[in-house]
Formats: C-alpha cells, structure tokens, sequence
C-alpha cells in the first residue's frame, strides 16, 4: 500500500504498521496512544514514535500543552471545512489484492478515534472502497467531568480519572486501551503467547498460526465472561477487566459520501503518462471538521446536598399548600379569635344576669285613674 498525503500536510513518505486486519497508517496519532516503553514492555506494540514523540504535549484532560506550537502532535487543523482538511490518496497494486484472505470486498478501512486511543482496525471502521474519492465530515464528541465528582469512587461516578487507572502498556488511560490490555492478558493466560498485533512483554513467544485457534477461543471466553456479569446485574466494572470510560473522553462522528474517483481520465486530460500507472487502484479521502466550534458534555451529580436541602423545601410548600407569609396570617387571624371567645366565655361565668322587673308604667296611670274619679 502506498500513500500520499496533500492539502494540510506536506507530502511525506509514511512507513506502514500492521494489525490482524493487516497494514495500516495512523495520522495524528500522539505519544499517549503508544504503547509504554519500559523494562516489560515492548514499544512495538503500539504506533511508532514520529518527531516530538517523546514529550506529551497534549492529553484528553487539559488538551494541548501550554506553548505547544503548530508541529505539536496531534497535529492541529486550521480550521473547519474541506479546504483546510486532510486529503489522502491511497494507491494499492492489482497484484496485491487477495480474496482468501480478506473476501470479495476489496479496498481500505478507515477509523476515527482519539489520540489517546491505540486504533483497532478490526473492531471499528467504515469503509473506503477501491475507485473511490470519499469525503468524511467530522464533528468532535468531548465528555468532560465537573470537580464535585472526585469525591466518589470510581464505580459509582462509572468513570476513571487521570491517574486512578494505570494500565501496563499505554501512558495514558482510555477504555479502548483497557480493553485490549485485558484481552492481551486473558490471551497470553491461555496460550502462553502473544498476538503480534496486541501489547506484549519484551522477548514474549509471539503466536504463530498453530495458535489461531486458541488466540480466538480465548477471545470468546473473554466476551462471553464479560456478557454473562452484565446479565446476572453485577456493577459495570467490576469483572475481569474493569475497564470503565474515562470521565475526559473524545470521541468522532462522521458524515460520509462517496463517488467514482476516475483518476485515469484526470491524469489523461493533463498530459500525464498513464502507462505507468497501469495496474494500479487509487481511492481519495478527504478527512475535515464540519464546524469550527463544538459543545461539550459534562458528567455531573444528579441531586447534591443543597439539590437535596431545595427539594425538601419545596415539597414541604407543596404539602401545606402555603408559603410563610400565609401561614403568619392565618395565625393572626385565628389567635384573636380564639382569645376574644375566651375572654366571652370567662365573663358568663363571673356575672350572673340580673333578675328582671316589670315595667312602672301601669302603675302611675292607675293612680292617675284613680285620683281624678275622688275628685
């Protein structure tokens, strides 16, 4: 396979690396994506180092580094569109086209993934067929954390911080990278060896292929494991491999279209010797960002202390149907009342009611009668 890169990237010879899918070239890779180079482990594993590798000039949780300039790895866009993207075109001989191996479909797989995260091929991909000029727009997807979060364990925020979780041969956590840790593991439990394509220790037995059969088997127990602990409801997290998302994640989702990419006419039209490109498929992709800013997500707590202190408050007006206001005038009217029938009541029982009289009225106009019938 022979590359060559135009547009945001001077044109460069890239070296192939190889997976189980077969060769494949990353770009924008950073050091955090390869594998850590110590006395037990073997940087081969992971991408090889490029220029500036050897400084971390940017992580998932603080991004770039500050004076990172333009050369720093990853490399840094532009800005957003197709003009500013990354166009490669890809060239593979006719000759090199196998269809034991790899079926009756024929071309490239192409990834997206962070830079933090070691690409696998076999796991996910799109494809980018042979003839083909492909344009991929990409839109960023960030999960970020707030600092209230640090106080609980990692099982119940469901997520890994910078430095909770250190794998074996990756500098820098990721749940990609967890993941085929814990199946290199798993696999060299169970055949003694190691896939060429997975981390490994320094002068491991690698597999060969009498040992496809076992890398595969162990692989299925593997998921398999994995699946039965989901069902029987057990914490996410908590089997075998333990590999939880990291609470600063990037990832990418794309827009793809594709149409003939008829180079041949092209290079016809433009004087060029087509002879020696006979023999030859070429597939173009185009790789940008669809928009120059992005919104964030962020991991935060449902309900806190003082989410829980306004809710009992407001539960408790919503059960008395009333605010404080309306509770002091209801006291006052009622306290008044209430002291004005006591009081009433108190003085009844203190007085008795007078004996009533008749009335002296008659009596005066009798003795009138009688005064004037004497005279």
């Amino acid at each position: 396979m022979h590359v060559q890169n135009v547009g945001l990237f001077n044109s460069t010879t890239r070296r192939c690396r190889f997976q189980g899918s077969g060769a494949y070239l990353s770009y924008g890779a950073g050091p955090e994506a390869e594998a850590e180079a110590g006395p037990e482990a073997r940087p081969e594993a992971g991408p090889e180092a490029g220029p500036g590798a050897g400084a971390a000039e940017w992580s998932p949780d603080d991004g770039y580094a500050a004076g990172a300039g333009f050369e720093a790895r990853p490399r840094r866009a532009l800005g957003a569109g197709a003009l500013l993207g990354l166009t490669v075109v890809l060239r593979l001989r006719h000759k090199d086209l196998d269809y034991l191996c790899k079926g009756p479909l024929q071309g490239f797989k192409i990834q997206l993934h962070s830079p933090a995260e070691f690409p696998r091929m076999s796991q996910q991909y799109f494809r980018a067929q042979l003839e083909q000029d492909v344009v991929v727009a990409v839109s960023p997807q960030v999960m970020r954390t707030s600092p209230e979060l640090r106080s609980y364990l990692p099982h119940q925020r469901q997520c890994f911080l910078a430095g909770e979780r250190r794998l074996r041969f990756f500098r820098v956590y990721s749940q990609q990278n967890c993941a085929l840790e814990c199946l290199a593991n798993a696999t060299r439990r169970a055949c003694g060896c190691a896939p060429f394509y997975m981390p490994r220790e320094v002068n491991e037995t690698i597999c060969g292929t009498a040992s496809w059969k076992c890398v595969q088997d162990a692989r299925d127990r593997l998921l398999r494991r994995e699946a039965e602990q989901g069902l029987r409801g057990d914490i996410v997290g908590e089997g075998d491999c333990d590999c939880l998302q990291s609470c600063s994640a990037l990832a990418y989702t794309s827009e793809r279209s594709q149409a003939h990419f008829d180079w041949a006419r092209m290079l016809y039209a433009t004087g060029e010797d087509v002879d020696h490109s006979h023999g030859w498929h070429m597939t173009r992709v185009h790789v940008f960002f669809r928009e120059g800013s992005f919104v964030a997500s962020r991991r935060s707590e449902m309900y806190g202390n003082t989410d829980f202190l306004a809710n009992c408050g407001g539960l408790l007006g919503l059960g008395l149907g009333t605010s404080v206001l309306s509770l002091v005038e209801l006291l006052f009217w009622l306290v008044p009342r209430a002291l004005c029938r006591l009081r009433s009541h108190r003085h009844c029982q203190r007085s008795p009611p007078p004996t009533p009289r008749l009335p002296s009225t008659p009596s005066l106009i009798f003795k009138n009668e009688h005064r004037q019938a004497d005279g």
